[in-house]
C-alpha cells in the first residue's frame, strides 16, 4: 500500500481551494460592472471592456445554447459547466448584485432630496454618451437620420408620459418588461441600462426597492418586485441580447442610429427644471451649478471611454 507523506492532502487543498484569487478578482469585477449599471449614462458594458471581461462576458451568455441544453439533459454536469464558464458567471454576478443594492439605495436618496441636481449630472452624462454613440457610425445615410428621428421621438414621447412623472408605481409586468428591455443594453458599451429604467418610469421604483433591502426591509412588495425585475432581465439577456447581436452583425451603423436618436430624445426628460422639485434661487446662480454638474457627468463619461478605448486597443496587440 502506497503511504502518503504527511500534509500533502492539506497541501493539496492549498493548491485548490474553495475560493480562488480568480474569484475574488471576478466579484470585484462584478462589483463596478453593478455599481455602474445603476448610473443613467454609465454602462456595465463599458466597465467590462475596460476590465478585458467583455468578450469573455458575452461569450458565456450565449452558451446557453442547445450544447448547454443537451450536456444537461444528459447529466454531463461537467460539460454543462465549462460550456458556460459558471464559476465566472457566479462570481461576476455576486458583484453585480452587491454593488447594484450599495449604489441603488445611494441614487434613490439622491434624487429624492436632491432630484434638479442628480438630473443635471445625468443630462451630462447622457449627452456625452449620445456623442461618443454618434462617433462609433461610420456612415449617415437617409435611414440613418430618419430612424435617428423616429427613436428620439419616441423617447421624447415617453418622457413626457412616463409614470415618474406622478411617481406613480407601476405594474409587475410592467416592471418584467422593463427589466427585459433595460439589460439587453449591456451587451452595448456606452448604452446604459439604468436610463433605459429611467425612461420607462422604472427607475425609481427599482431603486426604492433596492433602498429598502439594503437597510433591512423586507416586505412583500419589494421582495416580489424585485423577483419580478430581475426575471425580466434574465429573459432580456438570453433573448434580446441575441437579437441585438443580430442587429449589430447585419445593421451596425442603423442599430447605432436609432440607439442614438433614443438616447438624444431622453434629455427632455433629465431637464433639471422639469424635476419634482424646482430649484430655486437666482436663475443665474441656478444655472452655473446646473451646468457645471452636467460638464462633470459628460467629462465621467468621456474618461471612460478613453479608458476603455486604450483597454481596447492594447488588447488587439497582446500577443
Amino acid at each position: 500500500m502506497k503511504t502518503v507523506p504527511p500534509g500533502t492532502l492539506a497541501n493539496d487543498r492549498f493548491k485548490n481551494p474553495m475560493i480562488k484569487k480568480s474569484d475574488a478578482a471576478q466579484f470585484i469585477q462584478g462589483l463596478l460592472m453593478g455599481s455602474a449599471n445603476i448610473i443613467p449614462g454609465a454602462s456595465g458594458g463599458t466597465i467590462a471592456l475596460i476590465l478585458g471581461i467583455y468578450q469573455r462576458l458575452i461569450t458565456a451568455v450565449s452558451h446557453f445554447d442547445r450544447v448547454w441544453i443537451r450536456a444537461l439533459t444528459r447529466r454531463d454536469w461537467e460539460t454543462a459547466v465549462q460550456h458556460i464558464d459558471l464559476r465566472f458567471l457566479v462570481t461576476l454576478a455576486l458583484g453585480v448584485v452587491v454593488g447594484t443594492i450599495s449604489l441603488g439605495s445611494l441614487m434613490h436618496t439622491l434624487l429624492e432630496d436632491y432630484e434638479a441636481r442628480t438630473l443635471a449630472v445625468f443630462f451630462g452624462l447622457i449627452a456625452a454618451s449620445t456623442v461618443l454613440v454618434a462617433r462609433r457610425i461610420t456612415h449617415w445615410s437617409f435611414s440613418g437620420f430618419t430612424l435617428a428621428a423616429i427613436g428620439g421621438a419616441i423617447a421624447y414621447m415617453i418622457g413626457e408620459s412616463s409614470p415618474d412623472a406622478s411617481n406613480a408605481q407601476v405594474s409587475f409586468f410592467y416592471l418584467f418588461c422593463c427589466g427585459a428591455i433595460a439589460i439587453s443594453a449591456m451587451i452595448l458599451p456606452g448604452i446604459s441600462g439604468a436610463l433605459i429604467l429611467l425612461l420607462l418610469g422604472a427607475y425609481k421604483q427599482v431603486t426604492g426597492y433596492l433602498k429598502e433591502l439594503s437597510r433591512g426591509v423586507i416586505t412583500e412588495d419589494n421582495i416580489f418586485g424585485i423577483l419580478i425585475f430581475i426575471a425580466g432581465c434574465g429573459i432580456g439577456l438570453l433573448i434580446f441580447t441575441k437579437v441585438l447581436r443580430v442587429l449589430l452583425d447585419r445593421y451596425y451603423d442603423l442599430t447605432l442610429c436609432t440607439l442614438c436618436g433614443f438616447m438624444a430624445g431622453s434629455l427632455r426628460s433629465l431637464w433639471p427644471w422639469a424635476a419634482q422639485q424646482p430649484p430655486t434661487g437666482p436663475p443665474g446662480k441656478q444655472i452655473g451649478i446646473f451646468l457645471g454638474l452636467a460638464v462633470a457627468g459628460a467629462l465621467g463619461v468621456l474618461l471612460l471611454e478613453k479608458i476603455s478605448t486604450k483597454k481596447d486597443v492594447g488588447s488587439e496587440v497582446e500577443p
